[in-house]
């Protein structure tokens, strides 16, 4: 887990909370990044270690208000020479 704090020009202080897959396919990858104001983000990642997903949980007082996950997941483009 990584921990990074920034003070903005009006005194108000973000922390941003980042954790990272420890193992498997993902090792080192970004896992998590959780901060007050955005809430939750989750990550996973394809055999190419190319984002697959990203989930996005917003919290009020501990409470999941809502969840909204991106699939990045693609089919690549063949084309045929003639």
């Amino acid at each position: 887990m990584v921990d990074s704090t920034c003070e903005r020009g009006n005194g108000l202080v973000a922390s941003t909370t980042y954790t990272y897959y420890p193992d498997g396919p993902a090792k080192d990858q970004k896992w998590t990044e959780s901060n007050p104001v955005s809430g939750t983000i989750t990550f996973t990642y394809d055999d190419n270690n190319n984002v697959d997903t990203e989930t996005r949980q917003r919290t009020v007082n501990d409470v999941t208000i809502e969840e909204v996950t991106s699939d990045y997941s693609f089919t690549p483009i063949r084309s045929e020479l003639a």
